[in-house]
């Protein structure tokens, strides 16, 4: 009877031994995940910081671009002025060149009349 006691003593005591190994391992286990996890966190929050200044970059340089589309669209307002003055300056010119092609017709005009008016006369 002791002898059974003993070998069920020790029977418990073997099995116990064997969960105590099992959750010695499971701990080490979980220890391990924790420390992947950790890690993974740890890669996590580098990328966030690098993301952050990417972001920061991207913001400085929307702003730069921008600058430079409001330089753009005012030398692009000063172009389109000066070619309306051009265009008018033009216009003008047009109007002086008609206005002279008109003086030089009815000079024509004049002095085809002059022509047939001395004609008349005769020389000897």
């Amino acid at each position: 009877m002791i002898e059974e006691k003993t070998n069920i003593s020790v029977e418990h005591t073997v099995h116990s031994l064997k969960i105590a190994e099992e959750n010695a391992r499971s701990v080490e286990n979980t220890k391990q995940v924790f420390f992947s996890i950790n890690k993974d966190l740890e890669d996590l929050k580098l990328r966030m910081i690098q993301i952050s200044n990417n972001t920061s970059k991207i913001h400085k340089h929307k702003d730069e671009i921008l600058q430079a589309l409001e330089i753009i669209s005012s030398t692009t307002e000063e172009n389109s002025a000066s070619t309306e003055e051009v265009s008018a300056s033009t216009q003008e010119q047009l109007d002086s060149v008609k206005q002279v092609a008109e003086l030089s017709k009815q000079l024509s005009e004049l002095s085809n009349k002059l022509q047939d008016g001395l004609s008349q006369f005769k020389v000897e």
